[in-house]
């Protein structure tokens, strides 16, 4: 199973080695613009768009617009740490998020630059 997007695109697509299928805004992503997309260590996908982080379950999308200690600005890449913390990298700093809390890290705390295309 493969899935497939470039921004600004309609949502993502999913082959499934027979056929393509389409998940929009329409199906709970919370924007159709994905520019990241992360499988976490127990299969949950991740999906970085223009208007928060989207975690699908197989079945569903959860979407989180903007959590609290997440500043906003596209999301444009993500990762997982050994411990299991997932980073975003946004137009506004890094952000991790332990499962419980969101932290986000500026040049304030050190960073280069606010601006975090690759993790």
């Amino acid at each position: 199973m493969g899935w497939s997007g470039s921004p600004p695109i309609r949502g993502m697509s999913r082959y499934d080695g027979n056929h393509w299928a389409s998940f929009t805004t329409a199906n709970g992503l919370s924007s159709n613009s994905v520019y990241a997309l992360l499988e976490d260590h127990e299969g949950y996908l991740w999906f970085g768009t223009d208007q928060g982080v989207n975690r699908y379950d197989r079945e569903q999308f959860f979407s989180t617009l903007w959590p609290p200690g997440m500043k906003q600005g596209d999301i444009r890449a993500m990762a997982e740490s050994t411990d299991g913390a997932l980073w975003f990298g946004t137009e506004s700093g890094a952000s991790r998020y332990d499962g419980n809390l969101w932290q986000t890290y500026t040049r304030k705390e050190g960073l280069a630059h606010n601006t975090v295309y690759d993790i």
